[in-house]
Protein backbone atom coordinates (compact mmCIF):
# COMPACT_ATOMS: atom_id res chain seq x y z
CA UNK A 1 0.00 0.00 0.00
CA UNK A 2 1.23 3.52 -0.79
CA UNK A 3 0.82 6.86 1.01
CA UNK A 4 -0.29 9.33 -1.67
CA UNK A 5 -1.84 12.04 0.50
CA UNK A 6 -1.13 13.69 3.86
CA UNK A 7 -4.09 12.83 6.06
CA UNK A 8 -2.30 12.67 9.41
CA UNK A 9 -4.83 14.99 11.08
CA UNK A 10 -8.62 15.04 11.04
CA UNK A 11 -10.75 17.68 12.77
CA UNK A 12 -14.52 17.75 13.24
CA UNK A 13 -16.86 20.08 15.19
CA UNK A 14 -19.07 18.28 17.67
CA UNK A 15 -22.83 18.75 17.35
CA UNK A 16 -24.26 16.58 20.12
CA UNK A 17 -25.54 14.07 17.54
CA UNK A 18 -22.74 12.49 15.52
CA UNK A 19 -20.72 9.67 17.10
CA UNK A 20 -18.74 8.35 14.09
CA UNK A 21 -15.74 10.26 12.71
CA UNK A 22 -13.32 9.17 10.00
CA UNK A 23 -9.68 9.17 11.01
CA UNK A 24 -6.34 8.95 9.17
CA UNK A 25 -4.90 5.71 7.89
CA UNK A 26 -2.98 3.78 10.57
CA UNK A 27 -1.01 0.54 10.57
CA UNK A 28 -1.34 0.15 14.35
CA UNK A 29 -4.12 1.06 16.76
CA UNK A 30 -1.52 2.56 19.11
CA UNK A 31 -0.69 5.18 16.52
CA UNK A 32 -4.13 6.83 16.70
CA UNK A 33 -4.58 9.56 19.32
CA UNK A 34 -8.02 11.11 19.93
CA UNK A 35 -8.47 14.52 21.58
CA UNK A 36 -11.48 16.61 22.51
CA UNK A 37 -10.77 20.34 22.42
CA UNK A 38 -12.96 22.69 24.43
CA UNK A 39 -13.94 25.54 22.11
CA UNK A 40 -14.23 27.91 25.08
CA UNK A 41 -11.09 27.18 27.13
CA UNK A 42 -9.07 26.04 24.05
CA UNK A 43 -7.76 23.08 26.11
CA UNK A 44 -7.41 19.68 24.39
CA UNK A 45 -7.78 16.51 26.43
CA UNK A 46 -6.47 13.11 25.32
CA UNK A 47 -9.22 10.48 25.28
CA UNK A 48 -8.15 7.05 26.52
CA UNK A 49 -11.65 5.57 26.69
CA UNK A 50 -15.21 6.30 25.63
CA UNK A 51 -14.75 5.31 21.99
CA UNK A 52 -13.90 2.35 19.74
CA UNK A 53 -11.43 2.32 16.85
CA UNK A 54 -11.93 0.34 13.65
CA UNK A 55 -10.32 0.28 10.20
CA UNK A 56 -6.71 -0.17 11.36
CA UNK A 57 -4.62 -1.40 8.41
CA UNK A 58 -7.13 -0.07 5.86
CA UNK A 59 -7.16 3.17 3.88
CA UNK A 60 -8.80 5.04 6.78
CA UNK A 61 -9.84 4.48 10.37
CA UNK A 62 -13.08 5.25 12.16
CA UNK A 63 -13.54 6.54 15.69
CA UNK A 64 -16.94 5.76 17.21
CA UNK A 65 -17.77 7.56 20.45
CA UNK A 66 -20.09 5.96 22.99
CA UNK A 67 -21.65 9.42 23.56
CA UNK A 68 -21.80 12.15 20.90
CA UNK A 69 -19.33 15.04 21.48
CA UNK A 70 -21.12 18.25 22.38
CA UNK A 71 -21.20 21.36 20.20
CA UNK A 72 -18.64 22.95 22.56
CA UNK A 73 -16.06 20.31 21.56
CA UNK A 74 -13.83 19.82 18.55
CA UNK A 75 -12.82 16.25 17.72
CA UNK A 76 -9.13 15.92 16.76
CA UNK A 77 -7.81 12.58 15.47
CA UNK A 78 -4.07 12.24 14.91
CA UNK A 79 -1.86 9.55 13.43
CA UNK A 80 1.00 9.81 15.93
CA UNK A 81 3.74 7.46 14.73
CA UNK A 82 6.80 6.93 16.93
CA UNK A 83 10.18 7.99 15.54
CA UNK A 84 11.49 4.43 15.24
CA UNK A 85 12.14 1.89 12.46
CA UNK A 86 11.09 -1.56 13.68
CA UNK A 87 11.15 -3.45 10.40
CA UNK A 88 13.83 -6.20 10.53
CA UNK A 89 13.80 -8.14 7.26
CA UNK A 90 14.88 -11.77 7.51
CA UNK A 91 17.62 -13.16 5.27
CA UNK A 92 16.27 -14.75 2.08
CA UNK A 93 19.03 -16.71 0.28
CA UNK A 94 21.21 -14.24 -1.67
CA UNK A 95 19.04 -11.26 -0.76
CA UNK A 96 20.74 -9.38 2.06
CA UNK A 97 18.18 -7.40 4.08
CA UNK A 98 20.93 -5.15 5.46
CA UNK A 99 21.26 -3.61 1.98
CA UNK A 100 17.70 -2.24 2.20
CA UNK A 101 17.76 -1.53 5.92
CA UNK A 102 21.17 0.19 6.14
CA UNK A 103 21.01 2.07 2.85
CA UNK A 104 17.30 2.87 2.81
CA UNK A 105 14.99 2.35 5.77
CA UNK A 106 17.39 3.08 8.65
CA UNK A 107 18.93 6.29 7.21
CA UNK A 108 15.45 7.57 6.33
CA UNK A 109 14.31 7.01 9.90
CA UNK A 110 17.42 8.74 11.25
CA UNK A 111 16.70 11.72 8.99
CA UNK A 112 13.12 11.85 10.32
CA UNK A 113 14.44 11.71 13.89
CA UNK A 114 16.85 14.56 13.14
CA UNK A 115 14.03 16.70 11.73
CA UNK A 116 11.80 15.86 14.69
CA UNK A 117 14.54 16.89 17.11
CA UNK A 118 15.08 20.20 15.32
CA UNK A 119 11.34 20.93 15.12
CA UNK A 120 10.95 20.16 18.83
CA UNK A 121 13.39 23.01 19.52
CA UNK A 122 11.43 25.48 17.41
CA UNK A 123 8.42 27.70 17.90
CA UNK A 124 5.32 25.94 16.67
CA UNK A 125 1.59 25.65 17.16
CA UNK A 126 0.25 23.02 19.51
CA UNK A 127 -0.12 19.66 17.79
CA UNK A 128 -3.18 18.74 19.82
CA UNK A 129 -5.24 21.89 19.16
CA UNK A 130 -7.46 22.65 16.21
CA UNK A 131 -6.19 24.82 13.36
CA UNK A 132 -8.14 27.82 14.68
CA UNK A 133 -6.25 27.65 17.99
CA UNK A 134 -2.65 27.22 16.87
CA UNK A 135 -1.17 29.74 19.27
CA UNK A 136 2.61 29.58 19.25
CA UNK A 137 4.06 28.02 22.39
CA UNK A 138 7.69 28.73 23.38
CA UNK A 139 7.50 25.90 25.95
CA UNK A 140 8.94 28.16 28.68
CA UNK A 141 12.03 29.02 26.59
CA UNK A 142 13.34 32.48 25.67
CA UNK A 143 13.16 33.88 22.14
CA UNK A 144 16.54 35.48 21.49
CA UNK A 145 17.96 37.80 18.79
CA UNK A 146 14.52 39.35 18.12
CA UNK A 147 14.73 42.36 15.83
CA UNK A 148 13.11 45.61 16.99
CA UNK A 149 9.46 45.83 15.99
CA UNK A 150 8.38 48.64 13.65
CA UNK A 151 4.69 48.06 12.92
CA UNK A 152 1.75 48.20 15.37
CA UNK A 153 1.32 44.40 15.36
CA UNK A 154 5.05 43.52 15.55
CA UNK A 155 6.55 41.85 18.61
CA UNK A 156 9.08 43.90 20.58
CA UNK A 157 12.17 42.74 22.45
CA UNK A 158 13.09 43.56 26.04
CA UNK A 159 15.67 46.17 25.09
CA UNK A 160 13.20 48.01 22.87
CA UNK A 161 10.54 47.96 25.58
CA UNK A 162 12.93 49.25 28.26
CA UNK A 163 14.09 52.03 25.92
CA UNK A 164 10.50 53.13 25.35
CA UNK A 165 9.72 53.09 29.08
CA UNK A 166 12.94 54.93 29.95
CA UNK A 167 12.27 57.52 27.27
CA UNK A 168 8.73 58.08 28.53
CA UNK A 169 9.99 58.54 32.09
CA UNK A 170 13.07 60.68 31.48
CA UNK A 171 12.61 62.42 28.13
CA UNK A 172 9.06 62.07 26.90
CA UNK A 173 6.08 64.27 27.70
CA UNK A 174 5.05 62.20 30.72
CA UNK A 175 2.57 64.90 31.71
CA UNK A 176 0.43 64.19 28.64
CA UNK A 177 0.10 64.39 24.88
CA UNK A 178 -0.19 67.65 22.95
CA UNK A 179 -3.11 67.95 20.49
CA UNK A 180 -2.58 67.59 16.72
CA UNK A 181 -4.59 69.03 13.81
CA UNK A 182 -4.92 68.20 10.10
CA UNK A 183 -6.78 70.14 7.39
CA UNK A 184 -8.78 68.25 4.75
CA UNK A 185 -10.49 69.27 1.50
CA UNK A 186 -13.21 67.08 0.00
CA UNK A 187 -13.59 66.12 -3.66
CA UNK A 188 -16.90 64.26 -3.49
CA UNK A 189 -15.17 60.90 -4.02
CA UNK A 190 -12.41 60.39 -1.42
CA UNK A 191 -13.42 58.93 1.94
CA UNK A 192 -9.92 58.24 3.34
CA UNK A 193 -7.61 61.09 4.38
CA UNK A 194 -4.11 60.55 5.77
CA UNK A 195 -3.50 62.11 9.20
CA UNK A 196 0.21 61.42 9.46
CA UNK A 197 1.66 61.16 12.95
CA UNK A 198 -1.63 60.14 14.59
CA UNK A 199 -0.87 57.32 17.02
CA UNK A 200 -4.27 56.95 18.69
CA UNK A 201 -6.81 54.67 17.01
CA UNK A 202 -9.96 55.27 19.05
CA UNK A 203 -12.21 57.61 17.00
CA UNK A 204 -13.75 59.15 20.13
CA UNK A 205 -10.36 60.80 20.79
CA UNK A 206 -10.81 62.85 17.60
CA UNK A 207 -12.93 65.83 16.56
CA UNK A 208 -13.82 65.91 12.86
CA UNK A 209 -15.47 69.07 11.52
CA UNK A 210 -16.73 69.68 7.97
CA UNK A 211 -18.16 73.10 6.97
CA UNK A 212 -18.48 73.97 10.64
CA UNK A 213 -20.46 70.84 11.55
CA UNK A 214 -19.13 68.30 14.04
CA UNK A 215 -19.18 64.70 12.81
CA UNK A 216 -20.13 61.77 15.01
CA UNK A 217 -17.34 59.25 15.73
CA UNK A 218 -17.86 55.62 14.71
CA UNK A 219 -21.11 56.39 12.86
CA UNK A 220 -19.67 59.06 10.54
CA UNK A 221 -15.93 58.37 10.73
CA UNK A 222 -13.40 55.83 11.99
CA UNK A 223 -9.62 55.79 12.39
CA UNK A 224 -7.58 53.20 10.46
CA UNK A 225 -3.91 52.56 11.29
CA UNK A 226 -1.52 51.72 8.49
CA UNK A 227 1.95 50.17 8.38
CA UNK A 228 3.15 52.96 10.71
CA UNK A 229 1.83 56.24 12.15
CA UNK A 230 2.68 58.13 8.94
CA UNK A 231 -0.06 56.11 7.22
CA UNK A 232 -2.86 56.61 9.77
CA UNK A 233 -6.15 57.38 8.02
CA UNK A 234 -9.46 58.95 8.99
CA UNK A 235 -12.23 57.25 7.01
CA UNK A 236 -15.57 59.02 6.53
CA UNK A 237 -18.72 56.98 5.99
CA UNK A 238 -19.68 59.46 3.24
CA UNK A 239 -17.14 61.25 1.07
CA UNK A 240 -16.99 65.01 1.86
CA UNK A 241 -18.48 67.03 -0.99
CA UNK A 242 -16.28 68.72 -3.56
CA UNK A 243 -14.27 71.66 -2.13
CA UNK A 244 -15.71 71.18 1.35
CA UNK A 245 -13.07 72.32 3.83
CA UNK A 246 -12.70 70.76 7.25
CA UNK A 247 -10.23 69.73 9.91
CA UNK A 248 -9.47 66.82 12.22
CA UNK A 249 -8.14 67.27 15.76
CA UNK A 250 -6.56 64.62 17.97
CA UNK A 251 -7.33 65.93 21.44
CA UNK A 252 -4.54 66.35 23.94
CA UNK A 253 -4.81 64.09 26.95
CA UNK A 254 -3.01 63.32 30.19
CA UNK A 255 -1.04 60.16 30.70
CA UNK A 256 -1.10 58.31 34.02
CA UNK A 257 2.18 58.65 35.88
CA UNK A 258 4.36 55.60 35.17
CA UNK A 259 7.70 56.61 36.72
CA UNK A 260 9.16 56.12 40.19
CA UNK A 261 7.00 56.92 43.20
CA UNK A 262 6.91 60.73 43.48
CA UNK A 263 8.59 62.29 46.52
CA UNK A 264 6.13 63.55 49.11
CA UNK A 265 8.78 64.86 51.51
CA UNK A 266 12.40 65.97 51.44
CA UNK A 267 13.03 64.49 54.88
CA UNK A 268 15.65 61.75 54.95
CA UNK A 269 14.52 58.29 55.96
CA UNK A 270 16.12 57.14 59.23
CA UNK A 271 17.02 53.46 59.51
CA UNK A 272 18.21 52.12 62.87
CA UNK A 273 20.97 49.52 62.72
CA UNK A 274 21.26 47.75 66.10
CA UNK A 275 23.58 45.03 64.79
CA UNK A 276 27.15 45.21 63.53
CA UNK A 277 26.49 44.66 59.80
CA UNK A 278 24.04 45.95 57.19
CA UNK A 279 24.01 45.81 53.40
CA UNK A 280 22.58 48.83 51.60
CA UNK A 281 21.06 48.77 48.10
CA UNK A 282 18.88 51.16 46.12
CA UNK A 283 15.91 50.38 48.35
CA UNK A 284 17.81 52.45 50.95
CA UNK A 285 18.50 55.42 48.68
CA UNK A 286 18.71 58.82 50.47
CA UNK A 287 18.47 57.14 53.89
CA UNK A 288 20.64 57.72 56.96
CA UNK A 289 21.69 54.71 59.05
CA UNK A 290 21.84 55.25 62.81
CA UNK A 291 24.20 52.64 64.27
CA UNK A 292 23.72 51.95 67.97
CA UNK A 293 25.99 49.00 68.69
CA UNK A 294 28.95 49.30 71.08
CA UNK A 295 31.05 47.20 68.67
CA UNK A 296 32.41 48.30 65.31
CA UNK A 297 29.69 48.31 62.60
CA UNK A 298 30.04 47.92 58.84
CA UNK A 299 27.58 49.26 56.26
CA UNK A 300 28.27 47.47 52.95
CA UNK A 301 27.32 49.36 49.80
CA UNK A 302 26.06 46.84 47.24
CA UNK A 303 28.06 46.55 44.02
CA UNK A 304 25.81 46.89 40.96
CA UNK A 305 25.21 43.50 39.34
CA UNK A 306 22.41 44.11 36.86
CA UNK A 307 19.53 43.40 39.25
CA UNK A 308 16.59 45.56 40.21
CA UNK A 309 18.25 46.99 43.33
CA UNK A 310 21.23 48.50 41.49
CA UNK A 311 22.23 52.06 42.33
CA UNK A 312 21.80 54.92 39.88
CA UNK A 313 24.16 57.81 39.31
CA UNK A 314 23.50 60.48 41.96
CA UNK A 315 22.13 58.14 44.64
CA UNK A 316 23.51 58.53 48.13
CA UNK A 317 23.31 57.18 51.69
CA UNK A 318 24.61 58.39 55.04
CA UNK A 319 25.54 56.81 58.38
CA UNK A 320 25.65 58.32 61.87
CA UNK A 321 27.59 56.73 64.73
CA UNK A 322 25.16 56.77 67.68
CA UNK A 323 26.75 53.94 69.68
CA UNK A 324 30.34 53.49 70.78
CA UNK A 325 31.18 51.29 67.77
CA UNK A 326 32.90 53.03 64.87
CA UNK A 327 30.94 52.91 61.56
CA UNK A 328 32.78 51.85 58.40
CA UNK A 329 31.37 52.09 54.87
CA UNK A 330 32.47 49.09 52.80
CA UNK A 331 32.42 50.42 49.22
CA UNK A 332 32.96 48.91 45.75
CA UNK A 333 36.56 48.90 44.55
CA UNK A 334 37.82 52.26 43.31
CA UNK A 335 35.86 54.43 45.77
CA UNK A 336 37.22 57.98 46.10
CA UNK A 337 38.20 58.84 49.69
CA UNK A 338 39.99 62.09 50.71
CA UNK A 339 43.73 61.64 51.17
CA UNK A 340 44.88 60.55 54.63
CA UNK A 341 41.37 59.58 55.68
CA UNK A 342 39.28 56.41 55.57
CA UNK A 343 35.59 55.64 55.01
CA UNK A 344 34.76 55.47 58.73
CA UNK A 345 33.37 57.79 61.41
CA UNK A 346 35.74 59.78 63.58
CA UNK A 347 33.78 59.56 66.87
CA UNK A 348 30.32 59.24 68.41
CA UNK A 349 27.87 61.67 66.83
CA UNK A 350 29.80 61.88 63.53
CA UNK A 351 28.01 61.42 60.18
CA UNK A 352 29.60 60.25 56.93
CA UNK A 353 28.05 59.97 53.46
CA UNK A 354 28.72 58.29 50.12
CA UNK A 355 27.21 59.08 46.74
CA UNK A 356 27.30 57.13 43.47
CA UNK A 357 29.26 59.21 40.98
CA UNK A 358 29.05 56.74 38.05
CA UNK A 359 26.64 53.81 38.33
CA UNK A 360 28.07 52.01 35.27
CA UNK A 361 31.56 51.79 36.82
CA UNK A 362 30.47 51.43 40.48
CA UNK A 363 32.36 54.61 41.37
CA UNK A 364 31.52 56.14 44.77
CA UNK A 365 32.71 59.28 46.56
CA UNK A 366 32.95 59.48 50.39
CA UNK A 367 32.73 62.61 52.50
CA UNK A 368 31.81 63.79 56.00
CA UNK A 369 33.38 63.49 59.44
CA UNK A 370 35.90 60.86 58.40
CA UNK A 371 38.49 59.17 60.61
CA UNK A 372 42.22 59.41 59.96
CA UNK A 373 43.68 56.29 58.45
CA UNK A 374 44.84 54.46 55.37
Amino acid sequence: MTVQADDRRKEYPGNGLAVDFWGPRAISAGHIKVYLEDTITKISTLQTSGYTLTGVGKDKTKVSFLSPPLSTKTVIILNDLPFTQDCDISNQSRYLPEVLEESGLDPLEQQIQKLADRIARGLFGSDINSAANWDFDALNHKIINLKDGTNPKDAINLGQMLAVVEGAITNGPTYGVAPKMWAIVGDGVTTDFIIGGADVYDPVMYDAVLTGLQKKPIDEYTIIHGADTTQTVIRFATAPANLVVGFVILRGYSRPWSGPTPLTSLAMRIIDVPGTARTANRDDVFAVFNTTNAAATTITIKTNDGTGTDWKTGDYVSATQVGAGQVTLSLPAGAIVPGGLKAATRAIGCTISAYCRFADTNTWVVSGELAVGP
